[in-house]
C-alpha cells in the first residue's frame, strides 16, 4: 500500500526503470497464495503499465488466471480486485479480450454469493458503457449449435437393399478381385490418416476453451454470455432483477454498493429493524362494533 501511495510522485523518467527492475517481482507476488499481497500488486503493475498507455498481455494473463483464486468471492479485498479490473478493461483495447474476462466473472458469479453476483453484474454494465460492441455477445446466442435429423426409415431399407445386391456380386466376383480390394481399403486408409493430420495441424476443432492462459486465444467468438440465463433464475430477488435486465439489453441501474447493502448482516438487519405490523383495521372496526353493541344493549 505504501508502494501504491508513493508512485504517483516518482518522476516520468524512472518509470522506465522501475519497470524493468521490479515488473518481475511483481508478477512473481500476483502469482502468490497471499490474496491482498496479489491484490496490491495488481495496483502497483496498473500503475506502472498505465503510464505507457497500454497494458502488457503479461499484465491481462495475470489477471486473468486471478479470477480463478477462491478468494475473490469471499476476502475482504474483493472490493479493490474488482476496481482494478474495471480500470484495467476499460484501458484495454480487445473487444474479445474484455468479452472473455467479463465471461469468466459472470462464471464465478453464478457460483457466488448474492452480493458479490450482483457486484459481479453491475461492473458486466458498466463495461458494457464503455464497450456496446459486446452486447453481441448477450443478445446473440452461440454460433455453434449441434443439429439432429431424423433419419428415414425408407432411406434405410433401400440403403440396406443396395448393400445385399452389392454383397452379391461381390461374391460372384473371380478371386482375381481380392488384390484390388485390399489397394483400394490400403489407399482409403492412407486418405483416412492424411485428413486426421491435416486437422491436428490446423489445430483441430474451434471453439471456447475457458482452461487457455491468454484470454485472447479462447475461443469466445464462438461463444456468448449463456450463464446470465442462468443467474436470471437465482433465488435472489436483486441477483435475477439485473441479470434479466441485462437480457433484456439494458443497463443496471444501482446507487448503492451491492457487495455491503446485499450482504447477510444488511439483510438480517432489516428484519431485525423492522416495527411489527399492526392488527388490520378490519378486525379492530368488528370488535369495536361488538362492543358498542353489547353496551347500547345492557342500558
Amino acid at each position: 500500500t505504501g508502494a501504491n501511495r508513493a508512485f504517483p510522485y516518482v518522476s516520468d523518467t524512472e518509470i522506465d526503470n522501475l519497470i524493468e527492475t521490479h515488473s518481475p517481482k511483481l508478477f512473481h507476488l500476483v502469482h502468490g497464495p497471499n490474496f491482498g499481497t496479489c491484490v496490491q500488486a495488481l495496483i502497483l503493475l496498473f500503475q506502472l503499465y498505465s503510464t505507457r498507455m497500454s497494458l502488457s498481455d503479461r499484465y491481462y494473463r495475470a489477471l486473468y488466471s486471478t479470477l480463478l483464486k477462491p478468494e475473490v468471492v469471499k476476502s475482504n479485498k474483493s472490493p479493490l480486485f474488482l476496481s482494478v479490473l474495471f480500470k484495467s478493461l476499460k484501458a484495454d483495447v480487445s473487444k474479445v479480450r474484455v468479452a472473455t474476462f467479463l465471461n469468466r466473472l459472470i462464471q464465478i458469479a453464478s457460483e457466488a454469493k448474492p452480493n458479490f453476483a450482483c457486484g459481479a453484474l453491475l461492473l458486466v454494465s458498466e463495461t458494457l458503457k464503455h464497450f456496446p460492441a459486446v452486447w453481441a455477445y448477450v443478445n446473440e446466442s452461440a454460433s455453434t449449435k449441434e443439429t439432429f435429423r431424423d433419419v428415414n426409415e425408407d432411406s434405410d431399407e433401400s440403403e440396406g437393399e443396395g448393400k445385399g445386391q452389392e454383397e452379391d456380386e461381390e461374391d460372384n466376383d473371380d478371386d482375381d478381385g481380392d488384390d484390388d480390394d485390399d489397394d483400394d481399403e490400403a489407399s482409403e486408409g492412407m486418405k483416412k490418416k492424411l485428413k486426421t493430420e491435416a486437422k491436428l495441424e490446423q489445430g483441430g476443432p474451434k471453439g471456447y476453451d475457458m482452461l487457455k492462459r491468454d484470454p485472447q486465444h479462447s475461443g469466445m467468438e464462438e461463444s456468448c454470455f449463456w450463464e446470465l440465463a442462468l443467474l436470471s433464475k437465482h433465488f435472489h430477488p436483486s441477483t435475477s432483477v439485473m441479470a434479466r435486465t441485462l437480457l433484456a439489453g439494458t443497463h443496471i441501474v444501482y446507487n448503492g454498493d451491492p457487495l455491503k447493502d446485499l450482504n447477510v448482516v444488511n439483510f438480517l438487519s432489516k428484519f431485525v429493524q423492522k416495527k411489527p405490523k399492526s392488527v388490520s383495521s378490519k378486525f379492530s372496526h368488528k370488535s369495536d362494533q361488538k362492543k358498542d353493541d353489547e353496551g347500547t344493549t345492557s342500558v
